[in-house]
């Protein structure tokens, strides 16, 4: 018999501002979701004065025969997993209920079956799971019996069991270019490959960037920023760059951006680092620029927010609002880039600018670029501006054909998210406004185009910059066209004569790709190219790239050991991460096996053990011992250091703003809640403002539960 399955979930359905009539009345109609719960609807009244109320009431939702999916927040793929329903039985007598169930994406056994489910009781109803295909797998289970019946659809992301790691080149060149292709042994035959683009334009491969924008896992306000920004500025040069993703999809992008850039706001009209954090001078001034530059591409913004922003950043330049830690080198370079936000806003500030520039010896090349562009926004060109220029053009470093603006010592400036070629990126942004005839300007774009790796620059900030430097250059300059021909191990991947700004793409996937010589080839003008390896290993093994980090366990219920738990055990995982030096800005990641789910201690439900309970246990899994020793003269366990957490469903992130040399121990608490065999990737430790210095636990390989 067929009916209709229930699809539709939310957690809150209706969220929304709604006006009276004349005699004070609303009425109001909304649908609710498909959710058999309790919903809790919540009402405040204001007459925007001195007036207002508030009124609370509770909807319940249920049926007399549930059926609750019972399955995993996520799978990889290789997973194998028995999961499946739970039948509830709302009634006062037992019924025989006969379940059904359908997959997308995978395949179920065991279906259907038939249960008994006691009065107002449950029945677990669990089916075997394998073969996962795609990157979603749709259930859909129907329960009957008794007369009722119930049915519900749910999809399931499913992740890649291997992460693919990625190599890739650019360059430039109006002859011949030759780069090598080598395949990484023990490569996975079917995943990745070898992609190629070239193009007549330097925006080639900037889908690579705004795809590394766009998905960047951690959401600091920089990273979220950035991300609004990749989006907004690969809506206006989507066709000209050869960026896939659609422009629906790229205004999603914006509106997500933008709605969580609020999140940031603090009750003083300052932004924070973090959401819900504390106001900081750095975040304030990236959310002005960030949200000036929304405005300027036509997205809606309340003039007051930056206003109240500004006012916060011109404090900063004041002298107030410096964090404790840092030194006067760097807050002389802060409010330097803080400066460039106000004028990129159009609020600049030309007293402040002046004292820069007085200052200016004492300020990295970057800061320095980045005061050419301040001084020319806010009061146009002028001797000062021209000195500048000068100053800069002498301190390049200058081969045949490129030059870049490289600052010693660039590990002093991650806290103001500098990478390796911000700098470069700064002067080309400057001198498309100072300068745009210098004759340097061409071989700093060359620059940047050869730095990317991955397919994009050291950091997300990097990125952003560069990607709006070689829009600016492109919009004034690009007027040439080339024909390209690319070959490899002698073989022609692709030949074709690019019109202006034109592209041509070709891919080979890893179980036909040969290695050997990649040769580009150009005629009738300046051709831009780039190569991209991406590959997958089974066994990584650990990595110490300026972080070391391992992982062991400790059982605080139920039984375990070599990497096997049983249902409903609850496991504390602990990291241990080691750093030489201090370090700016890092991410710390767990990556969860698809049965265990992370514990949240901080609600009431949550077992009290998670939260109490270190020390004892049942032993180790998966590693040489429980619970490790938090001593030491210089081994930090303070949750001022990693002083941010996030539990997702497939993952469990910590971050600190400032990280200190020395030992560092963390710990989070997860349950096992699926029974199956499931993949089990490596933990991850890097510096996000200098992502090749990272670390690497070895993969456990597969979690049974």
């Amino acid at each position: 018999m067929l009916f209709r399955s229930r699809s539709r979930f939310e957690t809150t359905p209706l969220w929304t501002t709604l006006r009276t009539d004349r005699n004070g009345k609303i009425t109001h109609r909304f649908t609710l979701p498909d959710n058999l719960t309790t919903f809790r609807i919540m009402a405040v009244v204001t007459d925007t004065k001195s007036a207002f109320g508030k009124a609370e009431h509770e909807i319940r939702v249920n049926r007399p025969l549930i059926a609750r999916p019972a399955l995993p927040r996520f799978f990889r793929d290789g997973d194998r997993a028995l999961a499946g329903v739970v039948v509830h039985n709302n009634t006062s007598g037992a019924v025989s209920v006969t379940v059904r169930a359908d997959v997308e994406g995978a395949t179920l056994t065991g279906a259907p079956r038939t249960v008994s489910v006691p009065p107002d009781g449950a029945t677990e109803v669990p089916f075997a799971i394998t073969d996962f295909v795609g990157t979603d797998t749709k259930f859909t289970f129907r329960a009957e019996g008794g007369g009722n019946k119930d049915a519900v659809e749910v999809t399931v992301p499913v992740e890649a069991q291997l992460p693919q790691e990625v190599v890739a080149t650019s360059g430039s060149t109006t002859d011949k270019a030759t780069e090598s292709v080598k395949l990484p042994a023990g490569a996975d035959a079917k995943a990745g490959g070898l992609t190629v683009d070239v193009s007549a334009s330097a925006l080639v491969g900037m889908g690579s960037a705004v795809d590394y924008l766009l998905d960047y896992p951690h959401g600091c306000i920089e990273q979220t920023g950035s991300r609004t920004r990749a989006a907004l500025l690969a809506r206006a040069l989507r066709d000209r760059a050869g960026i896939t993703t659609s422009d629906a999809k790229l205004d999603e992008y914006v509106k997500a951006g933008l709605a969580k850039m609020d999140t940031f706001r603090t009750p003083n009209g300052a932004f924070a680092y973090w959401a819900g954090g504390e106001p900081s001078a750095q975040a304030t001034a990236y959310g002005l620029e960030v949200l000036a530059e929304a405005a300027e591409a036509g997205e809606k913004v309340d003039p007051e927010v930056l206003d109240q922003a500004a006012s916060y950043v011109r404090e900063f330049l004041a002298g107030k609002h410096v964090p404790h830690w840092w030194t006067p080198e760097l807050t002389r370079a802060a409010q330097a880039k803080a400066a460039l936000s106000l004028a990129r806003a159009g609020k600049g500030d030309p007293a402040f600018n002046t004292r820069l520039f007085d200052d200016r010896k004492k300020l990295p090349g970057f800061a320095r670029a980045e005061l050419v562009e301040t001084l020319a926004r806010t009061t146009g060109t002028d001797a000062r501006t021209r000195g500048l220029t000068d100053e800069l053009a002498a301190s390049l470093v200058v081969d045949a054909t490129s030059a870049a603006l490289v600052d010693r010592d660039q590990d002093r400036w991650t806290a103001l998210w500098m990478g390796d070629d911000t700098g470069t990126a700064a002067l080309v942004r400057a001198w498309m406004r100072a300068a745009p005839e210098h004759p340097m300007l061409e071989r700093l774009v060359r620059h940047l185009v050869a730095a990317r790796v991955q397919g994009r620059w050291s950091n997300t900030y990097s990125t952003i910059e560069a990607m709006a430097a070689l829009r600016d250059y492109v919009a004034k300059y690009e007027t040439g066209s080339a024909s390209a021909r690319v070959d490899l191990a002698g073989s022609k991947l692709l030949e074709q004569s690019l019109g202006k700004g034109g592209q041509a793409h070709a891919s080979v996937p890893m179980s036909g790709l040969r290695p050997g010589d990649l040769l580009f080839s150009a005629t009738g003008g300046r051709l831009y190219y780039e190569a991209r390896l991406a590959y997958a290993v089974p066994n990584m093994p650990p990595r110490d790239e300026g972080f070391t980090l391992t992982r062991t366990y400790e059982m605080l219920e139920g039984t375990g050991g070599d990497g096997s738990v049983t249902p409903g055990a609850l496991i504390r995982v602990t990291l241990r991460a080691v750093t030489p030096v201090d370090r700016y800005g890092v991410a710390m990641v767990d990556w969860l096996p698809a049965g265990l789910e992370p514990v949240d201690s901080r609600f009431a439900t949550t077992a009290r053990s998670s939260s109490e309970d270190t020390g004892g246990g049942g032993g180790g899994y998966g590693g040489d011992s429980g619970f490790l020793p938090q001593e030491g003269p210089h081994e930090w366990t303070s949750s001022w250091i990693f002083d941010r957490r996030e539990l997702a469903d497939d993952h469990v992130a910590l971050y600190a703003d400032y990280m200190p040399a020395g030992i560092h121990v963390q710990s989070y608490v997860a349950r096992a809640t699926t029974p199956g065999d499931f993949a089990h990737p490596a933990a991850t430790i890097e510096q996000m403002y200098a992502p090749d210095v990272y670390g690497r636990t070895e993969k456990i390989g597969r979690a049974h539960v």
